[in-house]
């Protein structure tokens, strides 16, 4: 917390993004495994965020959904051609229909990704945008109390956060074809603010529902709206900032603190964020990878921002050796120029394939270092 907060820190706090490898270790990504491999295996300072508790209809691909006024049908048809089955769902709105096309690979495929992916999105013209408002779940009478049990699990052992994902991302982005949406801005703007509006009003809305019920700390997920996606630093600052502004300003209101998530290029964008308020930024991916230049940031931003991540989990920790991976963090620390307002942690998850060697290497370099 004191890390969030730009303050002093004994030791810089340890907090990668692994849950792989707490599944890996224990079968589980539950609290209690977080608690148990920071006491059985390395020291560390586990963040876990954990999802707002509605549903999220524009991903909820494999199960049933239950909407006011919305019938949900679902179809899926398997393709013997390739190794792919399609999934078509057609949401019936009181203001008509909506339906989209998922292509999803059937299990040990190896042609395709392995995540779903929209062949044709729910959103197709303006029209459509007062019928998505009917998917949107009620945000009365959320039962938090899986959050909060969560927390006090957690305990002194580490730092639970409310992941609330922006407008676009998981929601917007999924209803709406991204490129599509960044050539209206140009091409049909009244759309592009009506289409951004809708989905920024529920976004700020889970915010102000989670504060009314005792969360504090949250997790911004923003990654689908940045440069790497392919946004530009103009349309950022003027569309999707001013989100991020008051929904910064909710939380720091109710005595909350605010991690900001963004695992693409930032050295172009960074000072939007820390202009609209945020406590940290995450997850300043260095080169290759990304772009990010921890010494260049201290010179320009100073300790305004906590910054997080910044060790590369695929070339350094994944494919480097042991001693890789022991200069890259100590390079990292140095470039900070001290322990003020730094997070040890990873540009994503410790990949799975990473060995144990790597991995007890990377704790154990942390712990030396920090």
């Amino acid at each position: 917390m004191a890390a969030m907060a730009h303050k002093e820190v004994d030791r810089i706090p340890l907090s990668p993004r692994m849950s792989k490898v707490i599944s890996r270790y224990y079968q589980s990504g539950d609290i209690w495994a977080y608690k148990r491999f920071k006491k059985e295996y390395f020291d560390c300072d586990p963040q876990v965020d954990v999802s707002f508790p509605a549903p999220n209809p524009f991903m909820a691909i494999d199960h049933l959904l239950y909407l006011n006024d919305v019938n949900v049908e679902m179809q899926c048809a398997q393709n013997h051609w390739e190794d792919c089955y399609y999934i078509t769902r057609t949401f019936r709105t009181p203001a008509g229909p909506l339906s989209e096309k998922i292509l999803v690979p059937k299990p040990g495929a190896k042609a395709f990704s392995p995540q779903a992916t929209r062949v044709e999105h729910l959103i197709k013209e303006p029209g459509d945008i007062e019928k998505i408002s009917y998917l949107f779940p009620n945000l009365e009478n959320i039962d938090f109390t899986g959050y909060h049990h969560s927390v006090e699990e957690m305990g002194d052992d580490g730092l639970v956060l409310m992941n609330i994902p922006g407008p676009m991302d998981y929601w917007g982005g999924e209803a709406y074809a991204m490129e599509n949406m960044m050539v209206d801005y140009y091409e049909r703007p009244d759309f592009f603010d009506a289409l951004l509006a809708a989905f920024a009003k529920n976004s700020i809305e889970r915010v102000r529902v989670a504060l009314e019920h005792d969360v504090r700390n949250f997790f911004l997920v923003y990654f689908y709206p940045s440069l790497s996606t392919g946004w530009s630093p103009k349309i950022i600052e003027e569309k999707f900032a001013p989100v991020i502004q008051k929904q910064t300003a909710m939380i720091h209101a109710g005595g909350g603190l605010v991690d900001y998530y963004d695992d693409g290029r930032l050295m172009g964008s960074a000072d939007i964020f820390i202009r609209a308020g945020v406590d940290i930024l995450e997850t300043c991916s260095p080169p290759p990878v990304g772009d990010f230049n921890l010494s260049e940031a201290r010179k320009r931003w100073g300790q305004r921002v906590t910054f997080k991540g910044l060790v590369d989990m695929i070339n350094v920790v994944w494919r480097g050796t042991p001693a890789d991976i022991d200069r890259h963090i100590r390079d990292i620390i140095g470039q900070n120029g001290g322990k003020q307002a730094l997070i040890l942690g990873t540009m994503d998850n410790i990949r799975p394939e990473t060995s144990d060697e790597n991995i007890a290497a990377y704790f154990n370099a942390a712990n030396k270092h920090r």
